[in-house]
């Protein structure tokens, strides 16, 4: 549920052509949606690790106390302003408008009850490991991407993968191609029952992950 209410909500009170919109769910939980043109994803990847990071060394909540200690906004300036009225959509929008409202509501509905989510939390290992192992972190996490796909359809298709070049003037993303002969090569021999031993397909894995990093 926090994953859909962060992905697309009800489709009646999201606003998707904001810069970002901070989501609060009934239960605290909080996420974002942001609109693309503006940025990416690494830049708010950063602001959320920022207010982690301030929420954290506050013992996990914001005391009015920490609040108070935050420099304080500017008032924005009283300005008069005249001939601005509240528009009443209810008397003001056609019959037509409305029955295309509802119809864009309906279609919402059923492009958001057709897409499937879930979220799995795995704590076998993470990244210090993979680097104590002296590979790809986001190697290793792609070839686990086309296996799962391969497994779920039995295909390899051309996978995007997005690379920030923030570092770069006027870089913004490229493109990352996560399927190669040597990712194909290690879910070919994954996807077979009587394959291979651990030590070979860990040396598949491992070529792919090389190959993703080149």
């Amino acid at each position: 549920a926090a994953v859909r209410a962060v992905l697309h909500g009800s489709g009646v009170n999201r606003w998707f052509d904001q810069a970002l919109t901070i989501i609060v769910g009934p239960n605290g939980e909080v996420g974002n949606n942001f609109e693309h043109s503006w940025g990416d994803g690494l830049s708010v990847l950063r602001w959320g690790h920022f207010c982690n990071d301030y929420v954290a060394s506050h013992g996990g909540k914001i005391s009015a106390s920490a609040s108070a200690s935050a420099p304080a906004a500017a008032k924005p300036a009283s300005v008069a302003v005249s001939g601005v009225e509240r528009v009443d959509w209810g008397s003001r929008v056609s019959e037509r408008v409305v029955a295309k409202a509802k119809q864009a509501l309906a279609e919402f509905r059923r492009l958001t009850q057709a897409l499937s989510l879930d979220t799995r939390v795995f704590a076998g290992y993470g990244t210090e490991r993979l680097k104590q192992l002296r590979v790809s972190p986001d190697g290793v996490f792609q070839n686990a991407l086309q296996l799962a796909y391969r497994r779920a359809t039995g295909k390899t298709v051309a996978t995007y993968e997005s690379c920030s070049t923030q570092a770069f003037l006027g870089g913004r993303t490229e493109t990352i191609r996560s399927a190669s002969p040597a990712s194909r090569a290690f879910t070919d021999d994954m996807v077979d029952c009587l394959g291979g031993r651990d030590a070979h397909r860990g040396g598949l894995l491992r070529r792919a992950a090389e190959r993703h990093s080149e």
